[in-house]
């Protein structure tokens, strides 16, 4: 979605906005809101922006999860597997509550801007429809990964145990200290993505966020999320 600005000639202010975005056939359309509609979708435009953020994010964590997979199999690492199993898990719940947000949204949109607002004007006909071909396929392929994934680990799993068994014996006090090792490090391999993730888009409010413009500390913000 494109947005510019229409100035009126005469006095020189916003008169509304010029949008640019799919329609129901797919093809790009232009259409003149109100300034009273443009108002309005300027905070959709904010959750849009939001939404996309996230959606780099998610690329990210597949990348980051594909190569912690990778690492689990070559290295016959316990802690890399379960923490890629983990890691699914947590992609489908993401994934889900995506496309419940995206529901809920669309309601909101609906209620307060194209009926409300901007008296019946539909300015995203085309979003809704190819945010659905997105969401519903990446929430049937997490599923479908996760199925996959506990198949094959299980059996690795089972291999990669009676290995360790071998390795640290079967004293009592070494396997709870290994049981141990393995929980935390699956909290630090998890946890220091989604660290990096949430300074990420926090750092991306701060200079993208129109709520950036209204904090007096700002400046200061950007150079502790950059460091």
């Amino acid at each position: 979605m494109e947005v510019v600005p229409v100035t009126n000639s005469t006095t020189g202010t916003i008169a509304g906005l010029n949008v640019t975005d799919l329609n129901s056939n797919g093809t790009l359309a232009v259409t003149f809101v109100e300034l009273r509609c443009a108002q309005a979708l300027s905070i959709a435009q904010e959750q849009l922006h939001q939404l996309r953020s996230e959606d780099l994010v998610m690329i990210g964590y597949y990348i980051w999860l594909f190569g912690l997979e990778t690492v689990a199999i070559l290295n016959e690492s316990i802690p890399h597997l379960s923490a890629a199993f983990v890691s699914l898990l947590l992609a489908l719940v993401w994934s889900g509550s995506q496309l419940a947000r995206t529901r809920d949204f669309h309601k909101e949109f609906e209620t307060f801007i194209t009926n409300g607002a901007c008296d019946g004007l539909d300015i995203l006909p085309g979003y809704w429809p190819q945010r659905q071909k997105t969401d519903i396929p990446g929430f049937a392929l997490n599923a479908l990964a996760i199925v996959l994934l506990g198949t094959i680990g299980f059996k690795l799993l089972s291999v990669y145990k009676r290995q360790t068994t071998k390795l640290v014996g079967d004293s009592k006090i070494i396997k709870h200290l290994y049981r141990t090792s393995l929980i935390f490090s699956i909290i630090v391999q998890i946890g220091s993505f989604l660290l990096l993730a949430s300074v990420a888009l926090w750092v991306q409010q701060l200079f993208e966020s129109p709520i950036a413009s209204f904090s007096s500390t700002t400046p200061a913000f950007k150079g502790v999320g950059i460091l």
